[in-house]
């Protein structure tokens, strides 16, 4: 539409998703999930399948490996947190959903986690579908006084304390969960 210069700066004409994605997840750390879904549905909206490759959000070239922040996002919706050297798992889900669902990744395992809320007790899962992880503790979002631990082979030996965020399940000794197992918690 004019007024452009002969010689524009390089990548002038890019949009950078990863940018996007950077931006998307620390709109939801600060607790703006709405707005930081929304620049995520914009992204993605660009990239739809039917106007563009999918699975090759282009900057400075193809297959860049900016666009990979995308991960922060679900970093930040599940409000996961790992500490290896400490044998801690947290969630903290920034969707507020009676039945929430995630994948997760450490070093050693990865699988899925599964809260669910209800009015009697809240239920949380924790699948290893690869590797196996030892853990020690287990933060979760939710404010309760009692739980009840069971992996294949029957009920574990946990105790619960308080946090900030809501609860710590604390295994002494660690519980170690191999590929195939859950890891199931009832809250209340």
């Amino acid at each position: 539409r004019g007024g452009r210069e002969a010689l524009p700066f390089p990548y002038s004409d890019e949009v950078w998703t990863g940018i996007e994605y950077h931006v998307a997840a620390g709109l939801i750390f600060e607790g703006l999930v709405e707005e930081g879904l929304a620049v995520v549905a914009a992204a993605r909206a660009r990239y739809a399948g039917h106007n563009r490759n999918p699975f090759n959000e282009v900057e400075c070239g193809h297959h860049y490996a900016r666009a990979m922040s995308s991960w922060g996002v679900l970093i930040a919706l599940s409000g996961f947190d790992c500490d290896a050297a400490s044998e801690r798992l947290a969630f903290a889900p920034r969707l507020n959903r009676p039945d929430f669902r995630t994948f997760y990744s450490t070093g050693a395992s990865w699988g899925t986690f599964r809260l669910r809320r209800a009015r009697a007790a809240t239920t949380a899962e924790l699948n290893v579908a690869f590797g196996r992880q030892s853990l020690r503790t287990l933060g979760l979002p939710v404010r309760a006084k009692r739980v009840e631990v069971m992996k294949q082979g029957g009920p574990l030996p946990a105790a619960i304390t308080k946090s900030a965020a809501g609860c710590q399940i604390v295994f002494d000794p660690p519980v170690m969960i191999d590929a195939g197992e859950t890891l199931m918690l009832r809250l209340s």
